[in-house]
């Protein structure tokens, strides 16, 4: 099944404006592939397109890990960053990623977050007429959240080391399967 009927779907089934995802991606020239992500990854940016494991979204909100509103959130979360890769463009968002210094990568990563939650919020609210609380995000405004994600998010600087390659690399560990 196409991972557009499945995000159609979503949107048929829970009332929620799933479909807007499709239309800002067409829109934008966003490539979404339905692709099955490692752990409890629901969602991956890159500078080339977006991976969405759509399918472990809906499980996640089958057993009651979340609600429908989370999952959309997390689309437009996605799409955000990927609007900001090319905002700034492919080399200056490399660049940023593979910084010399793993401070600045994580500032640079942690910022782009909080950007995601607050732009998926704005969007969520236009296309759903419904507010998104901030402490529904990832709460990394909030000083011992950001420090425990820092510790998560800097081993991948370490594999990135200024090196484009070695990103996509990284990129690739965390996609098991394109659907």
């Amino acid at each position: 099944m196409s991972i557009d009927i499945k995000i159609g779907g979503m949107g048929e089934y829970s009332g929620f404006n799933y479909v807007s995802v499709l239309e800002i991606a067409k829109e934008n020239n966003i490539e979404l592939i339905d692709a099955k992500l490692v752990g409890g990854i629901m969602g991956i940016a890159t500078h080339k397109c977006i991976y969405l494991d759509i399918d472990k979204i809906i499980d996640t909100i089958q057993v009651g890990g979340f609600d429908w509103d989370k999952g959309l959130f997390i689309l437009y979360h996605e799409i955000a960053h990927y609007k900001r890769i090319k905002k700034i463009g492919d080399n200056e968002y490399l660049k940023r990623l593979t910084c010399d210094s793993v401070d600045d990568y994580c500032d640079y990563v942690i910022n782009e977050e909080i950007f995601a939650d607050r732009w998926a919020t704005r969007m969520f609210y236009k296309f759903n007429n419904m507010i998104i609380p901030k402490n529904q995000t990832q709460g990394l405004w909030d000083k011992h959240i950001r420090k425990k994600y820092e510790e998560h998010i800097k081993w991948d600087h370490q594999l990135i080391r200024n090196n484009v390659e070695a990103y996509d690399k990284v990129i690739s560990n965390y996609v098991i399967d394109v659907r």
